[in-house]
């Protein structure tokens, strides 16, 4: 995944490869955040805000990113959400959509980045991951 962008695309390679040092620096460096950290239509105060609170990705996340880290999974035993953002480069939705499918979850997927909880965003999603709490406990309450 993070192989094939930097073929596609050599810059956003660079900008990983500061995230992987510091997401933060390198933006304020004016690099930029990596390709898919944020929306497209980030706003200046959204960055600026996210600075404030974002943790910088470790050399382990990265790595796992490129090489895959996780055992096979087979279908929860509880109701299960899987959550997508079609602007997302980091953890694309063809990546999610087989882990949704292996674990029988319900994936929705939104016009979002990987770091859209810094964005107005958010709401949306969070506004998403409620209903669907609310109908699993509903659900549950019937069975």
């Amino acid at each position: 995944m993070v192989l094939g962008d930097a073929v596609r695309d050599p810059r956003h390679s660079i900008r990983m490869l500061g995230a992987a040092f510091s997401v933060t620096l390198a933006t304020r460096l004016g690099f930029g955040p990596p390709d898919g950290l944020y929306s497209s239509s980030v706003t200046t105060e959204a960055l600026e805000r996210g600075a404030g609170f974002r943790s910088d990705e470790s050399w382990a996340v990265l790595a796992a990113a490129m090489l895959g880290s996780r055992d096979a999974v087979g279908p929860a035993s509880v109701p299960t959400l899987v959550v997508a953002g079609s602007q997302a480069r980091f953890t694309p939705t063809r990546v999610l959509r087989p882990l949704a499918d292996d674990l029988g979850a319900e994936l929705l997927e939104f016009d979002v980045a990987h770091a859209f909880n810094e964005e107005p965003s958010y709401r949306l999603v969070t506004d998403a991951v409620l209903d669907f709490l609310a109908r699993s406990s509903a659900t549950s309450e019937t069975d």
